[in-house]
């Protein structure tokens, strides 16, 4: 397995990310194929095409995943709305616990559903990580757990 289900997907209200994508970026939608993408001797005057191409595409033993990808510059990409685009975040059923908390930290407080996945044989089931549980980042809970009592005033003679 390549990734052996370390990894997250990310949901977005796609409408809201496509309205707000730079014009920089490019929507692709994944195409599945067992067979390489091919590339002729034309696309060596196009390098922004040929790498589309190639990077719209995937083998047909993911296509269950129905996936579309933002393809732009490197570094960070500005979105040009104030709309929040992610909906929701899944995380994979053996992703290290330190990413799971660093993700669920940057979401909290937003309205942002956050997923957990469950592998039993070949069965996969998602669970919706209860807001109790991460809405409140661990550091402010041992922050708050710290914290000692106020001194009482002591009596004059």
């Amino acid at each position: 397995m390549p990734d052996e289900y370390r990894g997250i997907c990310v949901q977005y209200y796609a409408e809201r990310m496509f309205n707000q994508l730079p014009p920089t970026c490019t929507l692709a939608r994944i195409g599945y194929e067992n067979q390489p993408t091919r590339i002729s001797a034309g696309f060596e005057r196009s390098f922004d095409e040929a790498a589309l191409r190639i990077l719209s595409q995937k083998k047909s033993s993911w296509a269950y995943e129905r996936e579309w990808r933002v393809l732009g510059p490197l570094g960070r990409v500005n979105m040009t709305g104030l709309d929040p685009v992610v909906r929701g975040v899944y995380l994979g059923a053996r992703i290290p616990p330190a990413h799971t908390q660093h993700i669920l930290n940057a979401f909290a407080g937003s309205d942002v559903d956050v997923w957990s996945m469950t592998i039993d044989g070949y069965d996969h089931d998602w669970k919706r990580i209860p807001d109790a549980k991460w809405r409140t980042p661990k550091s402010a809970k041992k922050r708050v757990a710290k914290k000692k009592a106020p001194k009482k005033a002591k009596k004059r003679k």
